[in-house]
Order: C-alpha cells, then sequence, then structure tokens
C-alpha cells in the first residue's frame, strides 16, 4: 500500500517516533544492566550470574515477582536497580509464605543474601516504594556467601572482628556464656541483618556486636512480639543491649549499619546467675542444636537420661519430618525438640502405632515438648513441623 499526499509525511512520522522510542527504551535497558554489573562488582564479586537479568517497569507502589529455584549448598545474591527516576526499589525474599531476606533501604540499588538449607522454590518480589520507571534485577550465585555477606545463621570466623567481639564481650558480659558461634557479615550503610534468638524465662541476656574497618556507626534494636524492648542506638561501633526475658519467647535482634559500611560480628550472652530457675549449660563448641538440646533437657527432662540419639533434620515453613521410635510400657518419656535461631515456631506431635494422636505442642516457640508414658509397648510416630521460619532443628528422646 502507498500513502500519497499529507497520509504519507504522517506514516513517516510514525515510523521515526517509533524507531525513536525503541531505541530510547533499548537505550535504558542497557544503562540498567550496566549499572547492575557495576552493583554485582561492589556486592557479588566471585559471584556468577543465575539465570537471565530480569527487567521491567513499576509505578508507585507497584509490586512484580520473579520465582527461582534456588540450590542447596549454594549461596545467592539477588541484586536490583532502578533508572534516574526510581527513588526507592525494595526487594523481599520469600520462601512459602515467609519472608526470609529483605531490603527496605531507602535507595535504588536494593541486595539481598540468601543459602537455602535445601534446594527450594523462592518468590522475589521487587517493591516500587518510592517513585517510578524501569528496574534491572540480576540473581549471582556461588559456593560461598560471596561479597562479603553471609546468610542468617551462626558460622566460624577467626578474623580480626570477631576476635575484637570477644574482647568487648569479656569487658562487658562477665560472667555470661555466649549462645552459638558469632554471627560475621557484611553491611552497607542503612542495611542490617536480623537474627532470631530463643529466650528462656528467668535468664538474663546481653546481646553484643561490634563492627570492622569503615564501620563508624553500629546499633542494635531488639524486638519481642513487634515491641522494642532494648535497643543501642549510641554513636559508635560496639552495641551493647540486655534484656531479661519473663517468659519464654523469641526475639528479633537487628543489626543495623547506621553510618559507614564493612564488617561486623554479633553474639547473644546468656547469664549463669540470673536466678534458681535457670540452668544455663555450658556451651561447648560450635554445635548449637546440641548445645540448645542440653540446656532444654536440663530445664526440662531433669533426671531423665538419653534414650535415643540427638536425631537432626531441616525445614521450611510448613514442611513437616517423622521419625519412628519404639518406645516401652511401664516408662515416661520426655520427647524435646529444638530448633536454630532462624526457626521461629516448632510444632510436634506424637502417634502411637493405631496411628492415633496421643500427645501435641503447638505452643508458639521454637522447643516443643511432649510426655507420654505408654501402657503398651511399640513404635510410636513423631511428627516435627516448622510451623514458622526455617532452618535445622534436633530431636531427642529422654526416659526414665
Amino acid at each position: 500500500m502507498r500513502f500519497r499526499g499529507p497520509w504519507a509525511a504522517l506514516a513517516a512520522i510514525c515510523l521515526v517516533t517509533g524507531a525513536s522510542a525503541t531505541s530510547q527504551a533499548q537505550t535504558n535497558i542497557d544503562f540498567l544492566v550496566s549499572q547492575l554489573n557495576q552493583r554485582a562488582t561492589q556486592f557479588a564479586s566471585g559471584m556468577t550470574l543465575f539465570g537471565p537479568i530480569q527487567t521491567g517497569r513499576l509505578r508507585t507502589r507497584g509490586k512484580k515477582n520473579f520465582n527461582f529455584v534456588l540450590t542447596a549448598g549454594q549461596c545467592y545474591r539477588i541484586i536490583g536497580v532502578g533508572d534516574a527516576n526510581v527513588t526507592d526499589l525494595d526487594i523481599f525474599l520469600r520462601v512459602r509464605s515467609s519472608t526470609v531476606a529483605q531490603d527496605t533501604a531507602t535507595d535504588n540499588y536494593p541486595v539481598v543474601s540468601y543459602c537455602p538449607p535445601a534446594t527450594t522454590r523462592v518468590q522475589v518480589r521487587v517493591s516500587m516504594y518510592a517513585g517510578g520507571g524501569e528496574f534491572a534485577l540480576g540473581v549471582f550465585s556461588g559456593s560461598g556467601a560471596g561479597g562479603g555477606v553471609v546468610a542468617p545463621g551462626p558460622i566460624v570466623d577467626t578474623n580480626a572482628v570477631a576476635a575484637r567481639l570477644s574482647n568487648v564481650a569479656r569487658s562487658n558480659a562477665a560472667g555470661y556464656v555466649g549462645i552459638g558461634a558469632p554471627i560475621v557479615g557484611s553491611l552497607m550503610q542503612n542495611a542490617s541483618q536480623t537474627v532470631n534468638v530463643s529466650l528462656v524465662q528467668g535468664v538474663c541476656y546481653k546481646f553484643i556486636g561490634v563492627g570492622g574497618a569503615g564501620v563508624q556507626d553500629l546499633d542494635l534494636h531488639i524486638m519481642v512480639g513487634g515491641a522494642r524492648v532494648a535497643q543501642d542506638t549510641a554513636t559508635d561501633d560496639f552495641p551493647i543491649a540486655s534484656y531479661c526475658a519473663p517468659t519464654h519467647t523469641i526475639a528479633q535482634v537487628q543489626v543495623f549499619m547506621y553510618r559507614g559500611a564493612g564488617q561486623f560480628a554479633y553474639q547473644t550472652f546468656q547469664s549463669g546467675h540470673a536466678g534458681p530457675q535457670a540452668i544455663v549449660p555450658l556451651v561447648q563448641g560450635n554445635d548449637y542444636i546440641a548445645n540448645r538440646m542440653r540446656q532444654i533437657q536440663q530445664q526440662y527432662a531433669q533426671g531423665r537420661n538419653p534414650v535415643s540419639p540427638l536425631m537432626r533434620g531441616s525445614l521450611q515453613t510448613s514442611g513437616t519430618q517423622d521419625f519412628s521410635v519404639t518406645l516401652q510400657s511401664g516408662h515416661c518419656y520426655t520427647v524435646v525438640g529444638v530448633g536454630d535461631p532462624s526457626v521461629t515456631d516448632l510444632d510436634m506431635f506424637l502417634f502411637d502405632g493405631a496411628g492415633t494422636q496421643v500427645a501435641q505442642d503447638q505452643a508458639t516457640d521454637n522447643f516443643p515438648i511432649v510426655q507420654s508414658c505408654p501402657s503398651v509397648p511399640g513404635n510410636f510416630r513423631v511428627q516435627v513441623k516448622m510451623y514458622s521460619g526455617y532452618g535445622n532443628f534436633g530431636l531427642q528422646i529422654f526416659g526414665n
């Protein structure tokens, strides 16, 4: 078809305009990819791109979800960048219905890290909190944490920042015992890392963090049941907060990089002199599950001896795992489960040989305990359910 007169001119204008718009869009995408690669050099050094780079456009308060399957044994860094019109871009990493990592700092380059304990499907939600425009999203993987940021969970580290933590604790937490191993990581300014800590009724705690080179102001915020119960926001790089738990509960400890950037180390310490109800066993080695089991056994199964080995597992939110145990008649048993600090609600159900539920613990904590005195011997089934949170757990049976 040929256009004549003014129609030909109009068609030519449309073709030029369309070509110009396409060229501009491609230029913007190329710019975003370039920015993403620069951020990856900064935050994902030594890691490789996992899958293609995703792009999109969002208005203020808009959201877009991306699904990925992440492999156990790998650590991932998920980085987003927005164009010049994006003033605040956030990322939320979700496993089933739980957010396991997030970056809600006021900037347009969110970064989150995650090392899945098992191969799992995750949802990455990109949220345009302020501004509007185009964004790019990249997922980077590596066999280690990469870029200096570690996933939630205790690790062993003997570098300078961990040694400094030990010195600060020696001066400020005399008589307290460290829970697990220090958590060591790296944060940019206005970024944070949250650690869940299980607190025992009647026990007093000290929460201690220290910064490394480049850290000017590191803060701690301690939350219980949505309320702030302790904090240290002084302008220094060694925050210390204290709290005595009136009940068994879970505390969310946020390590916040208020000013500067660099490595940090954090650890929770519990008092051995909190009161007559507090029985605090010596923490030996870096096996958090074994030490936690020893502590709960001394508090809730004192006088009963282990009649099974410490059985272990790892679950995501809503996952379950069954164990088969043999119980004898004429004896009473205490079945104890314990979870990592990342486990916020662990439940337990006990079924007899006929499949009838004979005991349960669905309290909102990460150390379920059930009791049974069977009248008939046989094989019983213990079901552990990860109601909230994620991570490793242990199960052990104690009898008289």
